[in-house]
């Protein structure tokens, strides 16, 4: 919880050493021993891809899988299902649609045949995802409406306002600014309802796309600015390092080059101590976030 990755994985470690057999092999998933087990390397699972490590949080994530599809029973079900699901969003961000694919309904087989609502939902929203990445919009509107019907029906504030967004970037997408902006507004109206500041920084920073498309450039950039406000103070640094670009590109269209350049400039220097972090830990970095216009 304090941020001391390497420790908390030598303690993993430890966990492990203690609990596997000579082969490797965890305890009884059932017994005390193996509770801990999956409690410790899902834990570090977690961890590693919050921090964008995707080979380690592969291992960690198959290793579990392993284990559980050898298990008797069907208790683990729902532990397996979180673990197919999680697979898929590791090879949806290596890109590996097709397998990010497979393994969302791998997943989504086990919660369907369980009634599991708020696991259903989430999976249709990244299979919704998937589609959308493979600028296949019409199923993704339709995978997304899907996840968002569930949430409505379990009055889901928080997955509402994601189904929202997403519905917005299919309508721009598309082109159709006026439903993109009704979407993110409606998302928008949730999260502050929620206080939620992450998902408002990014419906505001989508509302500023969409004026920046319309050619509004003022409108674009105090939306831009109400973003970076949030990021700068929740120090996301990728999430700061968008906005200075789209405030770049705003100074850009308007003929003021020198402070194009001192945006960009800001900009350049996150992403460069992100890629060097990103290449010590010999990761792959994540795609490319949907919120930037490319120049």
């Amino acid at each position: 919880m304090r941020g001391l990755r390497q420790e908390a994985r030598d303690w993993v470690d430890r966990c492990r050493a203690a609990l596997e057999d000579q082969r490797g092999a965890p305890p009884e998933l059932e017994s005390d021993g193996g509770a801990l087990w999956l409690f410790a390397v899902s834990s570090e699972a977690n961890r590693a891809l919050r921090a964008g490590n995707l080979d380690a949080a592969q291992a960690d994530y198959d290793a579990l899988r392993q284990r559980l599809e050898t298990a008797r029973g069907e208790s683990q079900a729902p532990r397996l299902a979180v673990i197919y699901h999680q697979l898929g969003r590791i090879a949806q961000l290596w890109g590996d649609l097709d397998a990010a694919e497979r393994w969302y309904c791998q997943s989504l087989k086990t919660t369907e045949n369980r009634g599991d609502q708020p696991s259903m939902a989430s999976t249709y929203h990244q299979l919704g995802m998937v589609a959308q990445d493979r600028d296949d919009l019409e199923a993704a509107e339709r995978w997304y409406h899907q996840s968002l019907a569930i949430r409505e029906d379990l009055g889901d504030g928080p997955g509402m306002a994601g189904s929202y967004h997403s519905l917005g970037t299919v309508a721009q997408d598309r082109g159709n600014l006026d439903a993109a902006e009704r979407r993110y507004r409606q998302s928008l109206m949730i999260d502050e309802g929620l206080a939620n500041r992450p998902s408002m920084a990014g419906n505001y920073h989508q509302l500023g796309l969409v004026a920046q498309q319309r050619d509004d450039l003022d409108a674009a950039e105090r939306w831009y600015r109400q973003s970076l406000t949030i990021k700068e103070e929740l120090r996301n640094r990728r999430g700061m390092a968008l906005s200075y670009h789209q405030l770049g590109m705003i100074a850009q269209l308007r003929g003021n080059l020198d402070a194009a350049e001192r945006w960009y400039r800001q900009s350049l220097a996150i992403e460069a101590l992100e890629e060097v972090a990103v290449l010590s830990r010999s990761d792959p970095p994540a795609r490319d976030a949907r919120e930037t216009i490319k120049t």
